[in-house]
């Protein structure tokens, strides 16, 4: 049984997806990080991404304590001055292109984080379409045909969710996910091929 009746008590139901969401959002925005090293863009990523993950920690934080804002604050101090750092046009300039690409992706990191309560309302979904056909099997006096109904409508739900489910959490992965750490860019992928020709055994000691 569920710690909570999903149908009366939603809130929960909704929340923990969304706890998971920015779980792996973080993840995402961690790999980015080891991409960077590996590019030998260290740098780059804390001045300017690194400052980003930090505002949107510091964002969802405020929503338990509003003294995580002041954080908020140095965060973007410290993302307006990594784009000054990177940036070799003019400061005015800079600053006005830095602020538009960092409500994008603020919008891009709330908007993402959104998409998980999905899953939640899947979940939901799940629960009522379980009542109805509990209580379309209920409301007969045949247990025989309590029982077919039962057994149709949870073979139609977990058929039907499943197809659904399956789908939008591979969207998640993909386009929440993955995108965060992708790029189209490195070396060509080649794959290995087997040898043309095998090395002859060499004779063991005792042959000889």
């Amino acid at each position: 049984a569920l710690w909570v009746h999903p149908i009366e008590q939603p809130l929960p139901v909704l929340m923990v997806p969304l706890i998971g969401g920015v779980v792996i959002l973080l993840l995402g925005l961690l790999l980015n990080a080891a991409a960077s090293w590996w590019r030998g863009e260290f740098t780059r990523w804390l001045q300017l991404e690194a400052a980003i993950m930090v505002l949107y920690i510091s964002l969802i934080v405020s929503y338990f304590s509003a003294a995580s804002l002041y954080i908020s604050g140095l965060a973007l101090i410290w993302y307006l001055t990594g784009t000054v750092l990177q940036s070799s046009h003019a400061v005015v300039k800079t600053l006005a292109a830095a602020v538009g690409s960092l409500l994008e992706s603020m919008f891009q990191l709330l908007i993402n984080t959104i998409s998980f309560v999905r899953v939640g309302a899947f979940a939901l979904a799940h629960a009522g379409l379980s009542l109805a056909f509990y209580t379309m099997a209920s409301a007969t006096n045949s247990m025989i045909i309590s029982f077919l109904i039962l057994l149709i409508g949870n073979i139609i739900i977990i058929m039907l969710e499943g197809l659904v489910v399956t789908i939008q959490t591979t969207r998640l992965i993909l386009f929440e996910f993955f995108i965060r750490f992708l790029r189209g860019t490195g070396r060509t992928f080649r794959p290995l091929a087997a040898p043309d020709t095998l090395p002859s055994p060499q004779p063991s000691p005792r042959g000889r």
